[in-house]
């Protein structure tokens, strides 16, 4: 079984904030705005979409977001609606601390004070006795659940190697480190043999892909959106479908697939480009490696705009005449290796 670690991550913040306005809003709560508010806070808050783009604090950015779905709420709600609208959408100031977007410095029991005492003087509801003990046990639980769902992916027997692209920003290579020891009988050579079998590279890719896009969620916690991160994928996996689909599924979300770009040797795509077509429809996004296969003319290099990013390698016998022909590529990534 894999996971796709961030549709499942998304859907618990979604069921928690759901949880968390019926309870601290009780008979005042309605269903559509709090529905609004949160598919609003999940698009600016894991796919950094509809916030004010100029705003640089994230937490600002997010809120902007919500405004905007504040002020259609209000133009197609009631008027009697409008409290509702104004209070929920304050409350989103409180769910930053809890939701990870910005650090608390006071004691969690002391946040909830103070949040019971806006819900009674400002927004003007009731007094409830057990409100603050039932809050205070759902952000606990909330807040240890979502990282120990994150840790059970991550390993110190394994270790990502992410090493920074020249000459180009925010996009990184990845590769996976093993840190356990193997019995002295092995060779070095013996286990790198071994280690990098078609076989054991598609497996490792499976430990590979998990681990990155946990990583990808902590960037994405910290507002990080912008680093790229090109990954390896054997062709081998095209004869397997069901190992080929149980691997892409830890990938299979929007959110990760702008961030994670799959590389594929231009010969290897010659061969498998019916696949890889339907794949870029389902959304995965690719960087081809240019290889000695390719022929070079203005023309087929305008083709591989399809592509994210195009890597070529110093080492390539035509480099300097591909380079000449590839002015037009806006994300031409010269490899040194």
């Amino acid at each position: 079984m894999t996971y796709n670690i961030m549709a499942e991550y998304i859907e618990y913040t979604k069921k928690f904030l759901k949880e968390f306005m019926k309870e601290f809003f009780k008979e005042k709560y309605d269903e559509n705005i709090s529905k609004e508010f949160i598919e609003t806070y999940i698009e600016a808050r894991y796919n950094n979409y509809g916030g004010n783009e100029k705003q640089r604090v994230f937490y600002r950015r997010i809120y902007s977001a919500l405004q905007k779905s504040a002020t259609k709420l209000e133009f197609n709600q009631y008027e009697e609606n409008h409290p509702v609208i104004r209070n929920m959408l304050e409350t989103y100031q409180y769910i930053f601390y809890i939701d990870f977007v910005r650090p608390l410095h006071k004691e969690w029991r002391e946040f909830i004070n103070e949040m019971y005492e806006k819900r009674i003087t400002k927004f003007e509801m009731k007094r409830d006795g057990e409100l603050r003990d039932n809050l205070y046990k759902m952000i606990r639980e909330y807040r240890d659940k979502k990282e120990k769902y994150l840790k059970q992916f991550e390993s110190d027997d394994f270790e990502l190697v992410i090493t920074k692209y020249p000459l180009i920003k925010d996009v990184y290579k990845v590769d996976l480190k093993y840190n356990f020891k193997f019995p002295y009988i092995f060779s070095n050579r013996a286990i790198t043999d071994v280690y990098n079998e078609n076989i054991v590279n598609e497996d490792k890719l499976i430990i590979q892909y998990l681990m990155l896009t946990v990583y990808n969620i902590r960037m994405i916690l910290e507002g990080k959106f912008n680093t790229q991160y090109l990954v390896e994928f054997p062709m081998t996996l095209f004869e397997k479908r069901k190992k080929l689909e149980q691997i892409l599924r830890i990938i299979n979300d929007p959110s990760i697939q702008e961030k994670i770009k799959i590389k594929v040797k231009y010969r290897d795509f010659i061969i498998h480009r019916n696949e890889i077509y339907e794949l870029m429809k389902s959304g995965y996004k690719f960087a081809i490696i240019i290889d000695d296969s390719f022929i070079i003319s203005r023309e087929h290099i305008r083709k591989l705009e399809i592509f994210n990013y195009v890597i070529v390698s110093k080492k390539l016998e035509y480099f300097e005449e591909f380079k000449e022909n590839a002015d037009e590529l806006k994300n031409l990534i010269i490899d040194e290796g």
